[in-house]
Protein backbone atom coordinates (compact mmCIF):
# COMPACT_ATOMS: atom_id res chain seq x y z
CA UNK A 1 0.00 0.00 0.00
CA UNK A 2 1.31 3.40 -0.87
CA UNK A 3 1.60 6.15 1.71
CA UNK A 4 0.77 9.59 0.54
CA UNK A 5 3.38 12.31 0.97
CA UNK A 6 1.75 14.10 3.88
CA UNK A 7 1.36 10.92 5.90
CA UNK A 8 4.97 9.91 5.31
CA UNK A 9 6.24 13.26 6.51
CA UNK A 10 4.15 13.00 9.68
CA UNK A 11 5.54 9.54 10.50
CA UNK A 12 9.12 10.75 10.06
CA UNK A 13 8.55 13.75 12.32
CA UNK A 14 7.15 11.56 15.11
CA UNK A 15 10.15 9.18 14.90
CA UNK A 16 12.64 12.03 15.13
CA UNK A 17 10.85 13.47 18.15
CA UNK A 18 11.04 10.14 20.04
CA UNK A 19 14.78 9.79 19.38
CA UNK A 20 15.45 13.35 20.48
CA UNK A 21 13.64 12.90 23.80
CA UNK A 22 15.43 9.63 24.65
CA UNK A 23 18.85 11.09 23.81
CA UNK A 24 18.40 14.02 26.21
CA UNK A 25 17.15 11.93 29.13
CA UNK A 26 19.27 12.47 32.35
CA UNK A 27 20.51 9.27 34.05
CA UNK A 28 20.99 9.72 37.85
CA UNK A 29 23.22 7.51 40.01
CA UNK A 30 22.97 6.86 43.74
CA UNK A 31 25.66 8.92 45.47
CA UNK A 32 28.29 7.01 47.49
CA UNK A 33 28.12 7.84 51.23
CA UNK A 34 31.17 9.72 52.49
CA UNK A 35 31.91 6.98 55.01
CA UNK A 36 32.20 4.46 52.23
CA UNK A 37 34.40 6.53 49.91
CA UNK A 38 37.88 5.06 49.26
CA UNK A 39 40.77 6.96 50.77
CA UNK A 40 42.31 7.47 47.35
CA UNK A 41 39.29 9.40 46.12
CA UNK A 42 40.60 12.63 47.77
CA UNK A 43 43.26 14.60 45.93
CA UNK A 44 46.81 13.84 47.14
CA UNK A 45 47.26 17.37 48.44
CA UNK A 46 44.13 17.37 50.50
CA UNK A 47 44.38 16.92 54.30
CA UNK A 48 41.69 16.29 56.88
CA UNK A 49 40.64 19.38 58.81
CA UNK A 50 42.16 18.02 62.06
CA UNK A 51 45.63 17.84 60.46
CA UNK A 52 45.68 21.40 59.18
CA UNK A 53 49.22 22.81 59.52
CA UNK A 54 49.80 24.83 62.71
CA UNK A 55 51.92 27.96 62.45
CA UNK A 56 55.14 27.42 64.47
CA UNK A 57 56.14 30.05 67.01
CA UNK A 58 59.68 31.04 67.96
CA UNK A 59 60.59 30.44 71.63
CA UNK A 60 59.64 33.35 73.82
CA UNK A 61 62.53 35.74 74.34
CA UNK A 62 62.74 36.01 78.12
CA UNK A 63 65.62 38.50 78.22
CA UNK A 64 65.16 41.60 76.10
CA UNK A 65 67.34 44.21 77.82
CA UNK A 66 71.09 44.58 78.33
CA UNK A 67 72.68 42.17 80.84
CA UNK A 68 75.33 43.14 83.39
CA UNK A 69 78.10 40.62 84.00
CA UNK A 70 79.71 41.36 87.37
CA UNK A 71 83.37 40.38 87.72
CA UNK A 72 84.50 40.60 91.32
CA UNK A 73 88.24 40.85 90.64
CA UNK A 74 90.38 43.45 88.94
CA UNK A 75 90.60 43.91 85.19
CA UNK A 76 93.38 42.06 83.39
CA UNK A 77 93.46 38.91 85.54
CA UNK A 78 92.45 35.50 84.22
CA UNK A 79 89.07 35.72 85.96
CA UNK A 80 88.33 38.99 84.20
CA UNK A 81 89.64 37.85 80.81
CA UNK A 82 87.64 34.62 80.91
CA UNK A 83 84.49 36.49 81.89
CA UNK A 84 84.93 38.82 78.93
CA UNK A 85 85.16 35.87 76.55
CA UNK A 86 82.04 34.37 78.11
CA UNK A 87 80.16 37.67 77.84
CA UNK A 88 81.10 38.06 74.19
CA UNK A 89 79.50 34.74 73.24
CA UNK A 90 76.52 35.15 75.55
CA UNK A 91 75.70 38.29 73.57
CA UNK A 92 75.59 36.16 70.45
CA UNK A 93 73.12 33.65 71.86
CA UNK A 94 71.03 35.87 74.17
CA UNK A 95 70.88 38.48 71.39
CA UNK A 96 71.26 41.36 73.87
CA UNK A 97 74.34 43.32 75.04
CA UNK A 98 76.27 41.75 77.94
CA UNK A 99 78.35 44.39 79.68
CA UNK A 100 81.24 43.47 82.00
CA UNK A 101 81.51 45.53 85.20
CA UNK A 102 84.41 45.00 87.63
CA UNK A 103 83.36 45.43 91.27
CA UNK A 104 86.42 44.60 93.38
CA UNK A 105 87.32 44.43 97.04
CA UNK A 106 86.48 42.34 100.05
CA UNK A 107 87.90 39.20 98.46
CA UNK A 108 85.23 39.42 95.78
CA UNK A 109 82.38 39.90 98.21
CA UNK A 110 81.68 43.59 97.56
CA UNK A 111 80.59 42.54 94.10
CA UNK A 112 78.94 39.27 95.13
CA UNK A 113 76.89 41.00 97.80
CA UNK A 114 75.48 43.34 95.17
CA UNK A 115 74.69 40.36 92.95
CA UNK A 116 72.95 38.51 95.80
CA UNK A 117 70.74 41.54 96.42
CA UNK A 118 69.89 42.13 92.76
CA UNK A 119 66.55 41.19 91.21
CA UNK A 120 66.66 37.63 89.79
CA UNK A 121 65.34 38.68 86.38
CA UNK A 122 68.29 37.46 84.32
CA UNK A 123 69.70 40.96 83.84
CA UNK A 124 72.43 40.46 86.46
CA UNK A 125 74.93 37.63 86.05
CA UNK A 126 78.25 37.14 87.80
CA UNK A 127 81.47 35.23 87.61
CA UNK A 128 81.52 32.83 90.56
CA UNK A 129 84.92 31.67 91.80
CA UNK A 130 85.46 28.68 94.04
CA UNK A 131 86.72 28.38 96.65
CA UNK A 132 86.89 32.18 97.08
CA UNK A 133 83.12 32.56 97.41
CA UNK A 134 83.10 30.45 100.59
CA UNK A 135 85.35 32.87 102.44
CA UNK A 136 82.67 35.52 102.73
CA UNK A 137 80.36 33.38 104.84
CA UNK A 138 82.51 30.60 106.29
CA UNK A 139 84.90 33.04 107.96
CA UNK A 140 83.02 33.98 111.17
CA UNK A 141 84.73 37.38 111.29
CA UNK A 142 82.89 38.40 108.12
CA UNK A 143 79.53 38.14 109.88
CA UNK A 144 77.76 37.96 106.53
CA UNK A 145 74.19 36.72 106.13
CA UNK A 146 74.57 35.76 102.45
CA UNK A 147 75.78 32.27 101.59
CA UNK A 148 75.75 29.86 98.67
CA UNK A 149 71.95 29.71 98.74
CA UNK A 150 71.89 33.44 97.92
CA UNK A 151 72.96 32.49 94.39
CA UNK A 152 71.93 30.12 91.66
CA UNK A 153 74.95 28.51 90.04
CA UNK A 154 74.55 28.11 86.27
CA UNK A 155 77.74 26.29 85.37
CA UNK A 156 81.43 25.80 85.94
CA UNK A 157 83.67 26.68 82.98
CA UNK A 158 87.34 26.79 84.06
CA UNK A 159 89.59 24.81 86.41
CA UNK A 160 92.86 26.72 86.67
CA UNK A 161 95.77 25.30 88.73
CA UNK A 162 98.09 27.47 90.78
CA UNK A 163 101.71 28.40 90.17
CA UNK A 164 104.40 30.00 92.34
CA UNK A 165 105.80 32.96 90.40
CA UNK A 166 108.63 35.46 90.90
CA UNK A 167 110.03 38.41 88.98
CA UNK A 168 112.83 37.13 86.74
CA UNK A 169 115.22 39.79 88.05
CA UNK A 170 114.87 38.55 91.63
CA UNK A 171 118.36 38.60 93.16
CA UNK A 172 117.67 36.17 96.00
CA UNK A 173 116.44 33.05 94.20
CA UNK A 174 115.69 31.84 90.68
CA UNK A 175 114.34 28.33 91.09
CA UNK A 176 112.40 26.26 93.62
CA UNK A 177 115.41 24.91 95.50
CA UNK A 178 117.00 28.34 95.99
CA UNK A 179 113.59 29.76 97.00
CA UNK A 180 113.23 27.11 99.71
CA UNK A 181 116.74 27.70 101.04
CA UNK A 182 116.24 31.47 101.12
CA UNK A 183 112.89 31.28 102.95
CA UNK A 184 114.37 28.96 105.56
CA UNK A 185 116.66 31.79 106.67
CA UNK A 186 114.89 35.02 105.68
CA UNK A 187 111.46 36.59 106.15
CA UNK A 188 109.49 36.89 102.90
CA UNK A 189 106.20 38.43 101.82
CA UNK A 190 104.02 36.39 99.46
CA UNK A 191 101.31 38.10 97.40
CA UNK A 192 97.95 36.32 97.16
CA UNK A 193 94.48 37.50 96.26
CA UNK A 194 91.64 37.16 98.76
CA UNK A 195 92.19 35.88 102.28
CA UNK A 196 90.96 32.31 102.27
CA UNK A 197 90.83 32.23 98.47
CA UNK A 198 92.41 29.53 96.34
CA UNK A 199 95.81 31.28 96.29
CA UNK A 200 95.83 31.70 100.06
CA UNK A 201 94.66 28.12 100.54
CA UNK A 202 97.47 26.98 98.25
CA UNK A 203 100.01 28.91 100.32
CA UNK A 204 98.66 27.43 103.56
CA UNK A 205 98.82 23.91 102.12
CA UNK A 206 102.37 24.53 100.91
CA UNK A 207 103.45 25.73 104.36
CA UNK A 208 101.71 22.77 106.00
CA UNK A 209 103.77 20.49 103.75
CA UNK A 210 106.94 22.48 104.52
CA UNK A 211 106.48 23.62 108.14
CA UNK A 212 110.07 24.79 108.50
CA UNK A 213 109.15 27.78 106.28
CA UNK A 214 105.98 28.92 108.02
CA UNK A 215 107.52 31.29 110.58
CA UNK A 216 109.22 33.34 107.84
CA UNK A 217 106.23 33.75 105.47
CA UNK A 218 103.72 36.62 105.58
CA UNK A 219 100.83 36.66 103.10
CA UNK A 220 99.92 39.99 101.49
CA UNK A 221 96.31 40.14 100.31
CA UNK A 222 95.15 41.90 97.13
CA UNK A 223 92.04 42.49 95.07
CA UNK A 224 93.32 40.59 92.04
CA UNK A 225 96.18 38.99 90.13
CA UNK A 226 97.22 42.24 88.45
CA UNK A 227 98.01 43.74 91.85
CA UNK A 228 99.94 40.64 92.93
CA UNK A 229 102.15 40.74 89.85
CA UNK A 230 102.71 44.48 90.19
CA UNK A 231 103.92 43.93 93.76
CA UNK A 232 106.59 41.40 92.82
CA UNK A 233 107.76 43.55 89.90
CA UNK A 234 108.07 46.53 92.22
CA UNK A 235 109.98 44.54 94.82
CA UNK A 236 107.25 45.04 97.42
CA UNK A 237 106.82 41.28 97.82
CA UNK A 238 109.08 38.33 97.06
CA UNK A 239 106.80 35.92 95.21
CA UNK A 240 103.16 35.34 94.40
CA UNK A 241 100.70 32.47 94.19
CA UNK A 242 98.70 32.94 90.95
CA UNK A 243 97.21 30.60 88.32
CA UNK A 244 98.30 29.11 85.02
CA UNK A 245 95.71 31.20 83.18
CA UNK A 246 97.20 34.37 84.65
CA UNK A 247 100.63 33.61 83.26
CA UNK A 248 100.22 32.08 79.79
CA UNK A 249 100.05 35.45 78.05
CA UNK A 250 102.69 37.02 80.31
CA UNK A 251 105.66 34.69 79.84
CA UNK A 252 106.88 35.60 76.37
CA UNK A 253 109.04 38.59 77.33
CA UNK A 254 110.89 36.94 80.22
CA UNK A 255 109.55 39.30 82.89
CA UNK A 256 108.33 36.47 85.13
CA UNK A 257 109.60 33.05 86.17
CA UNK A 258 107.34 30.25 87.38
CA UNK A 259 108.97 28.06 90.04
CA UNK A 260 106.45 25.21 90.19
CA UNK A 261 102.85 24.24 89.55
CA UNK A 262 100.51 23.01 92.30
CA UNK A 263 98.81 20.25 90.34
CA UNK A 264 98.78 16.46 90.11
CA UNK A 265 100.57 16.71 86.75
CA UNK A 266 102.28 19.24 84.52
CA UNK A 267 100.23 21.71 82.50
CA UNK A 268 99.99 21.47 78.72
CA UNK A 269 100.63 25.21 78.69
CA UNK A 270 103.89 24.86 80.66
CA UNK A 271 105.09 21.31 79.92
CA UNK A 272 108.57 21.97 81.32
CA UNK A 273 107.31 23.36 84.62
CA UNK A 274 107.63 20.72 87.32
CA UNK A 275 104.98 20.09 89.92
CA UNK A 276 105.60 20.84 93.58
CA UNK A 277 105.38 17.10 94.20
CA UNK A 278 107.96 16.28 91.52
CA UNK A 279 110.38 18.73 93.12
CA UNK A 280 110.03 16.99 96.46
CA UNK A 281 108.11 19.65 98.37
CA UNK A 282 104.83 17.85 98.90
CA UNK A 283 101.69 16.79 97.03
CA UNK A 284 100.26 20.31 97.16
CA UNK A 285 97.34 20.93 94.79
CA UNK A 286 95.58 24.26 94.39
CA UNK A 287 93.14 25.43 91.74
CA UNK A 288 90.59 28.09 91.01
CA UNK A 289 87.29 26.78 89.67
CA UNK A 290 85.37 29.48 87.86
CA UNK A 291 81.85 29.51 86.64
CA UNK A 292 78.85 31.79 86.39
CA UNK A 293 75.75 32.38 88.41
CA UNK A 294 72.98 34.82 89.21
CA UNK A 295 70.90 35.97 92.18
CA UNK A 296 68.91 33.08 93.66
CA UNK A 297 66.34 32.21 91.00
CA UNK A 298 63.12 30.23 91.49
CA UNK A 299 61.93 30.65 87.89
CA UNK A 300 62.74 27.38 86.08
CA UNK A 301 61.82 28.76 82.66
CA UNK A 302 64.16 31.73 83.01
CA UNK A 303 66.96 29.57 84.39
CA UNK A 304 66.56 27.10 81.52
CA UNK A 305 66.60 29.97 79.00
CA UNK A 306 69.86 31.36 80.42
CA UNK A 307 71.40 27.89 80.78
CA UNK A 308 70.66 27.12 77.13
CA UNK A 309 72.47 30.31 76.11
CA UNK A 310 75.52 29.30 78.16
CA UNK A 311 75.47 25.80 76.66
CA UNK A 312 75.31 27.22 73.15
CA UNK A 313 78.13 29.67 73.85
CA UNK A 314 80.37 27.04 75.44
CA UNK A 315 79.84 24.73 72.45
CA UNK A 316 80.85 27.44 69.99
CA UNK A 317 84.25 26.51 68.46
CA UNK A 318 85.34 30.16 68.43
CA UNK A 319 84.56 30.50 72.14
CA UNK A 320 86.49 27.31 72.93
CA UNK A 321 89.48 28.59 70.94
CA UNK A 322 89.49 31.94 72.76
CA UNK A 323 89.59 30.23 76.15
CA UNK A 324 92.44 28.02 74.95
CA UNK A 325 94.36 31.03 73.61
CA UNK A 326 94.17 32.57 77.10
CA UNK A 327 95.58 29.40 78.65
CA UNK A 328 92.32 28.70 80.48
CA UNK A 329 91.67 24.99 80.96
CA UNK A 330 87.98 24.37 80.30
CA UNK A 331 86.08 22.08 82.67
CA UNK A 332 82.46 22.68 81.69
CA UNK A 333 79.93 21.36 84.21
CA UNK A 334 76.19 21.91 84.45
CA UNK A 335 73.49 20.73 86.83
CA UNK A 336 74.38 17.92 89.23
CA UNK A 337 78.03 17.88 88.12
CA UNK A 338 78.44 21.55 88.93
CA UNK A 339 76.64 21.10 92.24
CA UNK A 340 79.01 18.26 93.19
CA UNK A 341 82.05 20.42 92.47
CA UNK A 342 80.70 23.09 94.83
CA UNK A 343 79.85 20.55 97.54
CA UNK A 344 83.34 19.02 97.32
CA UNK A 345 84.98 22.44 97.68
CA UNK A 346 82.79 23.33 100.64
CA UNK A 347 83.74 20.08 102.35
CA UNK A 348 87.45 20.84 101.85
CA UNK A 349 86.98 24.17 103.59
CA UNK A 350 85.00 22.63 106.42
CA UNK A 351 87.86 20.17 106.88
CA UNK A 352 90.40 23.04 107.03
CA UNK A 353 88.67 25.56 109.27
CA UNK A 354 91.43 25.30 111.88
CA UNK A 355 94.16 25.79 109.26
CA UNK A 356 92.35 28.93 108.08
CA UNK A 357 91.94 30.21 111.62
CA UNK A 358 88.14 30.05 111.43
CA UNK A 359 87.65 27.58 114.27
Amino acid sequence: MKLNAKRLVAILLIAMLVLSVSGCQKVESTPTPASAAPASSAPASAAPASAAPVESKAPEKLIKDAVTMVVTFSAGGSNDLGSRVMSKYLEKYLEVPVNVVNITGGGGWIGWQQVAQAKPDGLTLSSITFPTLFVGYMDPQQNRKENMSSFTQICNVISDYGVLTIASDNKNFNDMDSFIEYVKNNPVNISVTAKGGDDHMGLLKFLAANPELAANVTPVFNSGTTDCLAQILGGHTDATFVNVGDMVSRMSDGTFTNLCIFAPERSKYFPDLQTCEELGYGAVYESSDRGFGMPHCDDPALLAYITDAFKAALSDPDCIKEFADLGLEMNVLFGADSDKLIADWEQIYNDNLELLGWK
